[in-house]
């Protein structure tokens, strides 16, 4: 349930903004991916180029809030 929420929660941010990339993968069918990102439980969000990363539900103000600091953090 809760990976539905943040997938659509994620995907509205990319339909408001289209410099904003998502991507959605199903860890249970690509292991190796989800290991490869440290991928613990469902639902994780990575967002990147900053080190910014939840596990479980992120309520949509607190969403936005990671996305905007994300887009203005350098890349490393």
């Amino acid at each position: 349930m809760f990976c539905a929420q943040m997938v659509h929660l994620a995907l509205q941010a990319a339909a408001a903004q289209p410099l904003l990339a998502v991507k959605v993968i199903q860890v249970d069918q690509f292991t190796d991916v989800g290991m490869a990102h440290g991928v613990l439980g469902v639902p994780t969000t990575i967002m990147e180029p900053g080190l910014v990363r939840f596990s479980g539900f992120i309520p949509g103000p607190y969403f936005a809030t990671h996305v905007l600091s994300a887009a203005i953090t350098p890349p490393r």
